[in-house]
């Protein structure tokens, strides 16, 4: 995904938070919307093609905590980087967070500390796609491996077993047959000849 592509989701129930947030993202070359509750986020992460790369979330919503939000939208989209921006930090809430968030911003927050964490929970998710998209790669890379093993394991199995049915024959008519048989193995053949 290119970074023209990500989209930040702003979900605050400030609409001038709201805004300023994504004015400042915009500022800095960060394509971002803004949603006003929990529900919304919701559903535009589940009903969204997967353009949605971050949320920053405020903690107190009028449909719940932005915690639970941000967990929520991580089980829409494992993918999505959560982060949280409250005014009431305290020690409960940040271990609530844990396992739930991404990254953890108190209110007020500095425009360029909020661009240098959103930057970063970009480039985590670039990461984290090009990571699993390696992986796949390697996986199918190792299959067709393992396949073209296979393929020359059985070819060297033939020829092991036409080399000591050559080797014990006492005559031509026994080497030919012996060829004939393994090739046609060698092959899956129903049939092989040999024309002199």
């Amino acid at each position: 995904m290119t970074a023209a592509a990500e989209l930040v989701l702003v979900v605050d129930d400030d609409a001038g938070m709201r805004d300023t947030v994504v004015e400042i993202l915009a500022a800095n070359g960060i394509s971002a919307e803004a949603v006003g509750t929990g529900r919304a986020a919701e559903a535009r992460v589940a009903g969204g093609s997967g353009d949605v790369a971050a949320a920053v979330v405020d903690q107190r919503l009028p449909d719940g905590a932005g915690i639970d939000v941000c967990g929520r939208l991580k089980a829409i989209d494992p993918d999505i980087q959560a982060i949280l921006l409250t005014g009431y930090a305290t020690l409960e809430t940040a271990i609530a967070a844990v396992g739930h968030l991404d990254e953890f911003l108190t209110k007020p927050v500095a425009p360029d500390q909020l661009v240098r964490v959103v930057h970063s929970a970009l480039s985590r998710r670039r990461l984290r796609r090009e990571n699993a998209r390696l992986v796949d790669e390697l996986s199918r890379a190792n299959r067709d491996l393992e396949g073209v093993i296979g393929a020359r394991t059985q070819d060297l199995g033939s020829l092991t077993a036409m080399t000591e049915a050559v080797g014990s024959a006492t005559g031509l008519d026994e080497v030919l047959r012996a060829v004939v048989a393994t090739a046609a193995a060698a092959v899956d053949a129903r049939g092989v000849a040999v024309y002199l």
